[in-house]
């Protein structure tokens, strides 16, 4: 079952709706106050913005999911006028009226096309090459560089697996994803264990080189792994 983040500002006035929602997806409930960014949304296939009142924070949430996250956002303000705006700012569907009908069918939708994306439509789009910071991939040649120098001790898999982080950017690639793309076999429950003694020892290579190229790789415990480009 798909899981879906649903962010309200008021979740009791919600309450009905987000009950009617359950049936088809696992759903997680939150305040929009204490709504966090990165970390949780990393875990969701879907969001749902519920919203009474247009507000500028919620275009900054938007906005952030949108930084770290591929899932489709989903906006309901009962009311609302300028539509344009939000989709600018990162979500995919906004409109005025709730339903639990109308929601879902949007859901399996958007999740539907999200999916196909994944599997292939990034093979189209392959990158010849990518930098992040340091580090540089060239596809081409199937080779990898950490500033000046190649990191030759990296098989086919580890190299693949730093594209497809470098490729996603700064969003979160889920253990899933990284399995069926690198492995190509059917996620199972071994599989985010084998992805973990994998990621070591990729690690332990690329330490091997300089100690800061191994912390470009981060974790989200239970979810996937991201480039830290920002700080190396």
């Amino acid at each position: 079952m798909k899981k879906v983040l649903i962010a309200a500002d008021e979740v009791d006035k919600w309450s009905q709706l987000c009950e009617g929602l359950k049936n088809e997806w696992e759903c997680t409930t939150v305040n929009l106050d204490v709504f966090e960014k990165f970390h949780t949304i990393a875990v969701y296939d879907a969001v749902l913005m519920l919203v009474r009142n247009d507000s500028r924070k919620l275009g900054r949430l938007i906005w952030e999911v949108r930084q770290y996250s591929r899932a489709p956002i989903i906006v309901v303000i009962p009311g609302i006028q300028a539509v344009k705006k939000y989709i600018e700012w990162g979500a995919d569907l906004v409109f005025p009226h709730p339903s639990v009908s109308l929601i879902n069918t949007y859901l399996y939708a958007l999740l539907r096309r999200s999916d196909i994306a994944w599997n292939t439509g990034r093979k189209r789009e392959k990158q010849e090459m990518i930098q992040k910071g340091k580090l540089l991939i060239d596809w081409r040649y199937h080779t990898v560089y950490w500033g000046e120098r190649e990191l030759t001790t990296l098989n086919e898999r580890e190299k693949a697996f730093l594209y497809l982080l470098a490729d996603a950017s700064r969003q979160v690639v889920t253990h899933e994803i990284i399995f069926e793309q690198l492995w190509k076999e059917p996620y199972g429950d071994d599989s985010a264990n084998m992805i973990w003694c994998f990621v070591r020892r990729l690690r332990k290579k690329m330490e091997k080189t300089e100690p800061e190229a191994a912390k470009i790789i981060q974790s989200i415990r239970k979810v996937g792994y991201y480039l830290d480009i920002d700080r190396h």
